[in-house]
């Protein structure tokens, strides 16, 4: 049964405490107060690809706690980007889903090592009117049941005045931001500051992965996919998180992937939100023509069924659930055919996918029918389980 802490002041009697520190003002000044007030307290820093790192080891250090690092960039990719690539991972069609997959594997992470350093309780600061609050919670209540859940900030209200004043007074000064940035290694979601005003034009300055060129200018890259994975960038064989890490570069010095959109919340009100992923735009329009080439329409049609489902449960923080795991394996099925050579031109602004080699193609130069015969109920019948015929006979 979970068990949710709601106030800094019942973290003194929480036994042996682990918290998510990212850096930001809200993790720092829960280590700051917690050991203060004596908390046996160890701080947990999971590396998804951001860019932190820096940032909590100076606070943990301040503090005076101990800080538990992670490298969890390989883990990602392979377990949480990869099953959102197959699903084609954009939130209602708009823009790549991000903490979405981020937080499940911190949770995961954090479950682990609460156990090996004999921890009672979790801690994060997430905001209740913050989405990842319940990917948390939800995520962390299914994988660890006899751990208690702390979100100190739920009822011990404090404005974030109040809170730096009290950080720069024990010598942590932190910086200003303009806007609220998450990073990882598939993508930075900006908001806040100016973007507030869901009317305003977003300024240049959020993007740093992205830069926009000069028209004309062009690139090639060449993808290899293999069940709907990325496995090659330019013929060379890639781990996914090194794959998207050098296609963020390459298609980011052409000002691709920038989103724009809205996430729901559950109060209904929509926050916008910035996106910036170029090694996602890539890969997520290369899948899809890919898909598109080697599945049927009907395949299609269900892969795309079950892939909004995925996406849906996704956001709402369900990874760890049987319907999860169940649309998920759906979509692993529907993929497993999806395999071949992608080409995509890097224009300033866009990526063009240029030209597909599918391992099993149903493109009409490629079908294994006669289809200019005229056509019969038998030819017909033949023509619905051609794609089965085909990949069979490889």
């Amino acid at each position: 049964m979970m068990s949710l802490v709601t106030r800094l002041e019942d973290l003194v009697d929480s036994g042996r405490c682990l918290i998510f520190a990212s850096g930001g003002l809200d993790s720092t000044y829960g280590m700051k107060w917690a050991a203060e007030h004596g908390v046996d307290l160890v701080a947990l820093h999971v590396d998804v690809g951001g860019d932190s790192g820096a940032a909590v080891a100076a606070a943990a250090d301040c503090v005076g706690i101990e800080l538990r690092r992670v490298d969890a960039r390989d883990r990602f990719a392979r377990d949480f980007v990869a099953p959102a690539i197959r699903a084609g991972g954009l939130y209602q069609g708009v823009f790549p889903i991000s903490a979405s997959l981020s937080r499940p594997l911190m949770a995961q992470v954090a479950v682990d090592v609460a156990r090996q350093i004999g921890a009672q309780t979790i801690i994060h600061t997430a905001e209740p009117h913050q989405n990842s609050f319940n990917r948390f919670n939800v995520s962390i209540a299914l994988l660890g049941p006899e751990l208690r859940i702390a979100s100190p900030f739920l009822d011990s209200r404090l404005d974030r005045q109040a809170k730096r004043a009290a950080l720069e007074q024990q010598g942590l000064r932190l910086a200003e931001p303009v806007h609220s940035v998450d990073t990882n290694l598939w993508c930075r979601v900006i908001e806040n500051g100016s973007l507030d005003d869901s009317t305003s034009r977003v300024p240049e300055s959020v993007f740093t992965w992205s830069r926009m060129t000069e028209p004309g200018t062009e690139q090639t890259v060449r993808l290899r996919f293999s069940q709907g994975v990325p496995v090659s960038l330019d013929a060379r064989p890639l781990p996914l998180s090194h794959l998207v890490h050098e296609l963020n570069g390459l298609a980011g010095a052409h000002g691709i992937g920038r989103f724009d959109g809205f996430e729901g919340t559950p109060w209904t009100a929509k926050n916008r939100e910035v996106r910036e992923a170029p090694a996602a735009a890539v890969i997520l329009a290369a899948f899809r023509r890919l898909c598109q080439v080697t599945l049927t329409d009907d395949e299609l049609e269900l892969l795309d069924m079950c892939a909004a489902r995925w996406i849906r449960a996704a956001v709402a923080g369900h990874w760890f659930t049987t319907v999860m795991q169940t649309l998920g394996g759906a979509v692993e099925r529907l993929t497993r055919a999806v395999t071949g050579d992608v080409t995509v031109v890097l224009r300033s602004g866009g990526a063009f996918v240029s030209a597909v080699h599918p391992t099993h193609s149903l493109a009409l130069d490629h079908y294994p029918l006669d289809l200019a015969a005229p056509l019969s109920y038998h030819r017909l019948l033949m023509a619905q389980v051609g794609a089965d015929l085909l990949r069979n006979s490889h």
